[in-house]
Protein backbone atom coordinates (compact mmCIF):
# COMPACT_ATOMS: atom_id res chain seq x y z
CA UNK A 1 0.00 0.00 0.00
CA UNK A 2 1.41 3.82 -0.75
CA UNK A 3 0.36 6.88 0.75
CA UNK A 4 0.55 8.83 4.25
CA UNK A 5 0.92 6.77 7.15
CA UNK A 6 0.92 7.66 10.77
CA UNK A 7 1.52 6.08 14.00
CA UNK A 8 1.60 6.85 17.24
CA UNK A 9 1.69 4.76 20.65
CA UNK A 10 1.44 6.20 23.93
CA UNK A 11 2.97 4.09 27.37
CA UNK A 12 1.87 5.53 30.75
CA UNK A 13 1.66 4.38 34.18
CA UNK A 14 -1.22 4.87 36.17
CA UNK A 15 -0.97 6.56 39.82
CA UNK A 16 -2.06 2.43 41.08
CA UNK A 17 1.19 1.50 38.89
CA UNK A 18 -0.94 -0.58 35.95
CA UNK A 19 0.84 0.07 32.67
CA UNK A 20 -1.83 1.82 30.13
CA UNK A 21 -1.24 1.80 26.43
CA UNK A 22 -2.86 4.09 23.64
CA UNK A 23 -2.52 3.21 20.19
CA UNK A 24 -3.40 5.41 17.17
CA UNK A 25 -2.47 4.22 13.32
CA UNK A 26 -4.00 5.86 10.16
CA UNK A 27 -3.65 5.63 6.71
CA UNK A 28 -5.23 5.87 3.59
CA UNK A 29 -6.33 2.31 3.69
CA UNK A 30 -7.38 2.35 7.23
CA UNK A 31 -7.79 4.73 10.85
CA UNK A 32 -8.10 2.48 14.08
CA UNK A 33 -7.46 3.03 17.94
CA UNK A 34 -6.82 0.60 20.55
CA UNK A 35 -6.41 1.46 24.79
CA UNK A 36 -6.45 0.06 27.55
CA UNK A 37 -4.37 -1.51 30.39
CA UNK A 38 -1.22 -4.19 29.46
CA UNK A 39 -0.96 -7.04 31.56
CA UNK A 40 2.72 -8.46 33.25
CA UNK A 41 5.03 -9.39 30.24
CA UNK A 42 6.18 -11.81 28.94
CA UNK A 43 2.69 -13.41 27.80
CA UNK A 44 0.73 -10.01 28.82
CA UNK A 45 -1.72 -11.81 29.80
CA UNK A 46 -4.64 -9.88 31.47
CA UNK A 47 -3.93 -7.44 28.87
CA UNK A 48 -7.48 -5.20 28.32
CA UNK A 49 -8.31 -2.88 25.45
CA UNK A 50 -11.10 -1.42 23.95
CA UNK A 51 -10.19 -0.80 20.41
CA UNK A 52 -12.32 0.82 17.32
CA UNK A 53 -10.92 0.14 13.43
CA UNK A 54 -12.75 1.96 10.19
CA UNK A 55 -12.10 1.03 6.61
CA UNK A 56 -13.65 2.97 3.70
CA UNK A 57 -13.18 0.22 1.16
CA UNK A 58 -13.14 -3.18 1.28
CA UNK A 59 -12.13 -3.47 -2.44
CA UNK A 60 -9.02 -1.28 -1.93
CA UNK A 61 -7.84 -3.23 0.88
CA UNK A 62 -8.04 -5.99 -1.63
CA UNK A 63 -6.35 -4.31 -4.13
CA UNK A 64 -3.75 -3.42 -1.82
CA UNK A 65 -3.09 -6.98 -0.46
CA UNK A 66 -3.66 -9.05 -3.29
CA UNK A 67 -7.07 -10.59 -2.12
CA UNK A 68 -9.86 -10.77 -4.78
CA UNK A 69 -13.23 -10.15 -4.62
CA UNK A 70 -13.63 -7.79 -1.59
CA UNK A 71 -16.76 -5.50 -1.95
CA UNK A 72 -16.37 -1.50 -2.72
CA UNK A 73 -18.13 -1.28 0.68
CA UNK A 74 -16.87 -0.18 4.25
CA UNK A 75 -16.13 -1.58 7.16
CA UNK A 76 -16.25 -1.04 10.87
CA UNK A 77 -15.61 -2.63 13.81
CA UNK A 78 -16.25 -1.33 17.81
CA UNK A 79 -15.50 -3.42 20.42
CA UNK A 80 -13.17 -4.52 23.83
CA UNK A 81 -11.38 -7.69 25.25
CA UNK A 82 -9.11 -9.16 27.46
CA UNK A 83 -6.14 -11.66 26.88
CA UNK A 84 -6.42 -14.73 28.85
CA UNK A 85 -4.35 -17.68 29.56
CA UNK A 86 -7.03 -19.85 26.94
CA UNK A 87 -7.44 -16.72 24.53
CA UNK A 88 -9.27 -13.42 24.09
CA UNK A 89 -12.60 -12.92 25.80
CA UNK A 90 -14.71 -10.10 24.66
CA UNK A 91 -16.23 -7.58 27.22
CA UNK A 92 -19.59 -7.72 25.59
CA UNK A 93 -20.38 -7.99 21.56
CA UNK A 94 -17.64 -6.87 18.98
CA UNK A 95 -19.54 -5.00 16.62
CA UNK A 96 -18.67 -5.53 12.89
CA UNK A 97 -20.95 -3.06 10.47
CA UNK A 98 -20.78 -2.73 6.44
CA UNK A 99 -22.79 0.06 5.48
CA UNK A 100 -26.58 -2.05 5.84
CA UNK A 101 -25.07 -5.37 7.18
CA UNK A 102 -24.42 -5.93 11.05
CA UNK A 103 -22.31 -8.68 13.07
CA UNK A 104 -21.89 -9.40 16.72
CA UNK A 105 -19.46 -11.90 18.16
CA UNK A 106 -19.07 -12.68 21.94
CA UNK A 107 -17.34 -14.99 23.60
CA UNK A 108 -14.09 -16.50 23.71
CA UNK A 109 -11.55 -16.81 20.48
CA UNK A 110 -8.71 -19.25 20.85
CA UNK A 111 -4.71 -18.53 19.75
CA UNK A 112 -4.40 -22.06 18.33
CA UNK A 113 -4.00 -22.33 14.71
CA UNK A 114 -7.39 -21.89 12.64
CA UNK A 115 -8.98 -20.43 16.07
CA UNK A 116 -9.27 -23.86 17.96
CA UNK A 117 -11.01 -23.62 21.23
CA UNK A 118 -13.19 -20.63 20.14
CA UNK A 119 -16.24 -20.72 21.39
CA UNK A 120 -18.69 -18.11 19.93
CA UNK A 121 -21.84 -16.54 19.89
CA UNK A 122 -22.69 -14.55 16.76
CA UNK A 123 -24.93 -13.21 15.03
CA UNK A 124 -25.95 -11.25 11.58
CA UNK A 125 -28.58 -9.41 10.31
CA UNK A 126 -29.43 -7.01 6.81
CA UNK A 127 -31.81 -5.95 4.76
CA UNK A 128 -31.45 -7.83 1.33
CA UNK A 129 -30.02 -11.42 1.40
CA UNK A 130 -29.68 -11.43 -2.59
CA UNK A 131 -27.53 -8.13 -2.50
CA UNK A 132 -25.64 -9.70 0.22
CA UNK A 133 -24.18 -12.75 -1.47
CA UNK A 134 -24.25 -10.89 -4.86
CA UNK A 135 -21.03 -9.07 -3.16
CA UNK A 136 -19.10 -12.47 -3.65
CA UNK A 137 -20.59 -14.64 -6.18
CA UNK A 138 -23.08 -14.20 -9.11
CA UNK A 139 -26.38 -15.30 -8.57
CA UNK A 140 -30.03 -14.26 -9.12
CA UNK A 141 -31.95 -17.29 -7.43
CA UNK A 142 -31.59 -15.92 -3.85
CA UNK A 143 -34.60 -13.59 -2.99
CA UNK A 144 -34.12 -9.95 -1.86
CA UNK A 145 -35.34 -10.46 1.45
CA UNK A 146 -34.54 -9.08 4.86
CA UNK A 147 -32.59 -11.53 6.70
CA UNK A 148 -31.26 -12.79 10.45
CA UNK A 149 -28.91 -15.50 11.77
CA UNK A 150 -27.64 -16.48 15.72
CA UNK A 151 -26.17 -18.86 17.32
CA UNK A 152 -23.55 -20.60 18.68
CA UNK A 153 -20.09 -22.04 17.18
CA UNK A 154 -17.53 -24.21 18.79
CA UNK A 155 -14.10 -24.11 16.79
CA UNK A 156 -11.80 -27.39 17.70
CA UNK A 157 -8.89 -28.30 15.55
CA UNK A 158 -10.79 -29.87 12.91
CA UNK A 159 -14.32 -29.16 13.10
CA UNK A 160 -17.09 -26.72 13.87
CA UNK A 161 -19.64 -27.25 16.27
CA UNK A 162 -23.11 -25.46 15.60
CA UNK A 163 -25.28 -25.52 18.16
CA UNK A 164 -29.06 -23.48 17.84
CA UNK A 165 -28.36 -21.91 14.68
CA UNK A 166 -31.44 -19.60 14.09
CA UNK A 167 -31.64 -18.41 10.56
CA UNK A 168 -34.55 -16.11 9.38
CA UNK A 169 -35.36 -14.80 5.60
CA UNK A 170 -38.32 -12.80 4.83
CA UNK A 171 -41.17 -14.72 7.00
CA UNK A 172 -39.12 -18.01 7.20
CA UNK A 173 -37.17 -19.61 9.43
CA UNK A 174 -34.75 -22.05 9.74
CA UNK A 175 -32.56 -24.19 12.28
CA UNK A 176 -29.44 -25.57 12.11
CA UNK A 177 -27.74 -27.93 14.79
CA UNK A 178 -24.68 -30.47 14.11
CA UNK A 179 -21.03 -30.29 13.19
CA UNK A 180 -18.99 -29.34 10.08
CA UNK A 181 -15.91 -31.25 9.70
CA UNK A 182 -12.75 -29.91 7.91
CA UNK A 183 -11.32 -32.49 6.41
CA UNK A 184 -11.68 -34.15 2.90
CA UNK A 185 -14.69 -33.49 1.52
CA UNK A 186 -15.97 -32.64 4.46
CA UNK A 187 -16.54 -36.31 5.37
CA UNK A 188 -17.90 -36.42 8.79
CA UNK A 189 -20.20 -33.23 8.38
CA UNK A 190 -23.79 -33.83 10.22
CA UNK A 191 -26.34 -31.53 10.47
CA UNK A 192 -30.06 -31.50 11.19
CA UNK A 193 -31.61 -28.95 9.75
CA UNK A 194 -35.21 -27.75 10.23
CA UNK A 195 -37.46 -24.72 8.12
CA UNK A 196 -40.73 -23.40 8.15
CA UNK A 197 -42.73 -20.05 7.21
CA UNK A 198 -45.95 -18.77 6.22
CA UNK A 199 -45.11 -18.00 2.83
CA UNK A 200 -43.03 -20.25 0.26
CA UNK A 201 -43.30 -18.61 -2.78
CA UNK A 202 -41.05 -15.61 -1.38
CA UNK A 203 -38.79 -17.85 -0.93
CA UNK A 204 -38.53 -19.66 -4.62
CA UNK A 205 -39.97 -16.32 -6.31
CA UNK A 206 -36.87 -15.75 -9.62
CA UNK A 207 -35.50 -19.23 -8.50
CA UNK A 208 -36.00 -19.99 -11.83
CA UNK A 209 -38.07 -23.56 -10.29
CA UNK A 210 -41.40 -24.31 -10.85
CA UNK A 211 -44.01 -21.85 -9.17
CA UNK A 212 -45.35 -23.70 -6.47
CA UNK A 213 -48.76 -22.90 -4.71
CA UNK A 214 -48.34 -19.95 -1.81
CA UNK A 215 -48.74 -20.72 1.76
CA UNK A 216 -46.86 -22.01 4.41
CA UNK A 217 -44.43 -25.19 4.67
CA UNK A 218 -42.49 -27.03 6.58
CA UNK A 219 -39.46 -28.63 5.76
CA UNK A 220 -36.47 -31.23 7.23
CA UNK A 221 -33.57 -32.97 6.94
CA UNK A 222 -30.28 -34.82 7.93
CA UNK A 223 -27.29 -33.94 5.74
CA UNK A 224 -24.19 -36.15 6.26
CA UNK A 225 -20.82 -36.18 4.41
CA UNK A 226 -18.10 -39.51 4.09
CA UNK A 227 -15.76 -39.15 2.06
CA UNK A 228 -17.33 -40.34 -1.55
CA UNK A 229 -20.97 -39.36 -0.78
CA UNK A 230 -23.59 -36.56 0.59
CA UNK A 231 -26.78 -38.11 2.31
CA UNK A 232 -29.52 -35.96 2.20
CA UNK A 233 -31.63 -38.90 4.74
CA UNK A 234 -35.67 -38.08 6.20
CA UNK A 235 -36.12 -35.39 3.40
CA UNK A 236 -39.56 -34.37 4.93
CA UNK A 237 -41.74 -31.68 2.93
CA UNK A 238 -45.14 -30.80 4.16
CA UNK A 239 -47.70 -28.09 2.82
CA UNK A 240 -51.23 -27.55 4.08
CA UNK A 241 -52.51 -30.11 1.37
CA UNK A 242 -50.00 -32.61 0.34
CA UNK A 243 -46.13 -33.83 1.89
CA UNK A 244 -43.30 -35.52 0.00
CA UNK A 245 -40.71 -37.35 2.22
CA UNK A 246 -37.54 -39.51 0.85
CA UNK A 247 -33.90 -40.28 1.18
CA UNK A 248 -31.01 -39.00 -1.31
CA UNK A 249 -27.56 -40.03 -1.83
CA UNK A 250 -25.22 -38.42 -4.06
CA UNK A 251 -21.63 -39.68 -5.08
CA UNK A 252 -18.97 -37.19 -4.46
CA UNK A 253 -17.50 -35.39 -6.83
CA UNK A 254 -20.61 -34.87 -8.23
CA UNK A 255 -19.10 -35.13 -11.57
CA UNK A 256 -19.28 -38.91 -11.24
CA UNK A 257 -23.07 -38.38 -12.16
CA UNK A 258 -24.31 -41.54 -9.72
CA UNK A 259 -27.44 -41.11 -7.22
CA UNK A 260 -29.72 -43.08 -5.25
CA UNK A 261 -33.05 -41.79 -4.01
CA UNK A 262 -36.67 -43.02 -2.70
CA UNK A 263 -39.39 -40.73 -2.91
CA UNK A 264 -42.55 -40.92 -1.74
CA UNK A 265 -45.62 -37.93 -1.37
CA UNK A 266 -48.99 -37.47 -1.25
CA UNK A 267 -51.95 -35.41 -1.14
CA UNK A 268 -55.12 -34.11 -2.47
CA UNK A 269 -53.64 -31.06 -4.38
CA UNK A 270 -51.08 -31.46 -6.65
CA UNK A 271 -50.56 -28.01 -6.42
CA UNK A 272 -48.90 -28.29 -2.93
CA UNK A 273 -45.85 -30.02 -4.24
CA UNK A 274 -45.77 -28.92 -7.97
CA UNK A 275 -46.87 -26.19 -9.84
CA UNK A 276 -46.51 -24.28 -13.60
CA UNK A 277 -43.97 -26.34 -15.30
CA UNK A 278 -42.85 -24.98 -19.27
CA UNK A 279 -46.04 -23.12 -19.21
CA UNK A 280 -48.21 -26.33 -18.06
CA UNK A 281 -50.16 -25.21 -14.63
CA UNK A 282 -51.45 -28.20 -12.92
CA UNK A 283 -54.77 -28.08 -11.54
CA UNK A 284 -56.33 -28.97 -8.16
CA UNK A 285 -56.29 -32.96 -8.36
CA UNK A 286 -55.12 -35.37 -6.24
CA UNK A 287 -51.80 -37.11 -6.18
CA UNK A 288 -49.88 -39.87 -4.95
CA UNK A 289 -45.85 -40.72 -6.34
CA UNK A 290 -43.80 -43.99 -4.90
CA UNK A 291 -40.48 -43.79 -6.43
CA UNK A 292 -37.10 -45.77 -5.56
CA UNK A 293 -34.17 -46.20 -8.26
CA UNK A 294 -30.52 -45.04 -9.12
CA UNK A 295 -28.37 -43.37 -11.61
CA UNK A 296 -25.32 -44.08 -12.58
CA UNK A 297 -23.56 -42.29 -14.81
CA UNK A 298 -25.70 -42.77 -18.48
CA UNK A 299 -28.30 -45.35 -17.24
CA UNK A 300 -31.48 -45.04 -14.96
CA UNK A 301 -32.38 -47.86 -13.10
CA UNK A 302 -36.01 -47.46 -11.38
CA UNK A 303 -37.15 -50.03 -8.70
CA UNK A 304 -40.39 -48.60 -8.39
CA UNK A 305 -42.14 -45.53 -10.14
CA UNK A 306 -45.50 -45.32 -9.30
CA UNK A 307 -47.66 -41.91 -10.03
CA UNK A 308 -51.20 -41.20 -9.83
CA UNK A 309 -52.69 -37.76 -10.38
CA UNK A 310 -56.79 -37.98 -10.46
CA UNK A 311 -57.30 -40.78 -12.40
CA UNK A 312 -53.90 -40.49 -14.81
CA UNK A 313 -51.63 -43.69 -14.12
CA UNK A 314 -47.86 -43.20 -14.80
CA UNK A 315 -45.70 -46.93 -13.54
CA UNK A 316 -42.39 -47.80 -14.53
CA UNK A 317 -39.59 -50.65 -13.54
CA UNK A 318 -36.14 -51.51 -15.00
CA UNK A 319 -33.15 -50.16 -16.73
CA UNK A 320 -32.32 -47.46 -19.12
CA UNK A 321 -29.41 -47.71 -20.54
CA UNK A 322 -28.63 -44.21 -22.07
CA UNK A 323 -25.05 -44.51 -23.77
CA UNK A 324 -24.14 -45.61 -27.17
CA UNK A 325 -24.57 -49.11 -26.95
CA UNK A 326 -28.12 -49.26 -24.74
CA UNK A 327 -27.02 -53.22 -24.51
CA UNK A 328 -28.13 -53.04 -20.38
CA UNK A 329 -32.00 -51.45 -21.10
CA UNK A 330 -34.56 -53.52 -20.12
CA UNK A 331 -37.22 -51.11 -19.14
CA UNK A 332 -41.03 -51.86 -18.60
CA UNK A 333 -43.25 -48.20 -19.50
CA UNK A 334 -47.16 -47.61 -18.86
CA UNK A 335 -49.36 -44.81 -18.91
CA UNK A 336 -52.85 -44.13 -18.57
CA UNK A 337 -54.60 -40.70 -19.03
CA UNK A 338 -58.19 -40.96 -18.93
CA UNK A 339 -58.33 -36.93 -20.09
CA UNK A 340 -55.31 -35.01 -20.49
CA UNK A 341 -57.86 -31.97 -20.08
CA UNK A 342 -58.26 -33.05 -16.69
CA UNK A 343 -54.96 -32.38 -15.49
CA UNK A 344 -53.93 -28.96 -16.14
CA UNK A 345 -53.61 -25.76 -17.81
CA UNK A 346 -51.14 -25.34 -21.02
CA UNK A 347 -50.56 -21.50 -20.88
CA UNK A 348 -53.38 -20.63 -19.77
CA UNK A 349 -55.73 -22.98 -22.54
CA UNK A 350 -57.51 -25.95 -21.53
CA UNK A 351 -56.03 -28.82 -23.01
CA UNK A 352 -58.80 -30.63 -25.65
CA UNK A 353 -60.68 -33.87 -23.66
CA UNK A 354 -58.86 -37.07 -24.88
CA UNK A 355 -57.55 -40.16 -23.44
CA UNK A 356 -53.74 -41.30 -23.76
CA UNK A 357 -52.39 -45.13 -22.86
CA UNK A 358 -49.49 -46.73 -23.15
CA UNK A 359 -48.02 -49.89 -22.81
CA UNK A 360 -44.28 -50.39 -23.58
CA UNK A 361 -41.49 -52.96 -23.23
CA UNK A 362 -38.13 -51.47 -24.26
CA UNK A 363 -34.90 -53.87 -24.70
CA UNK A 364 -31.18 -52.58 -25.37
CA UNK A 365 -29.83 -54.91 -28.38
Amino acid sequence: AKGPFSLALDLRQSPDGAELVQFDVESTLVRGSAEGELGAAPGYVGTELTFELDIDSLASIGEAYDMAALPDRPLSVRGAAVLGSDGIRTRGPIGIRSSDVMAEIDGLIGLAPGIAGSDLRVSLNGPNLGELVSLFASTEALPSLPYSLQGAVQIGADSYRLQKINAKVGRSSMDVDGSVRLGRGLAGTQLNIKSAGPALEELIAGSGGPALRPGPYTLSSKVAFTQDTLRLEGIDFERERGRLSGDLELALPLSKRQASFRISGDGNDLRAVLGTVYGFEVRQVPFSIDLEGDVLSTSLSLDKLDIRIADAAVTAIGTLDLGAAQRSTRFSLGINIPDVAELGLLKGRRLRGQGFSLDAQVKGG
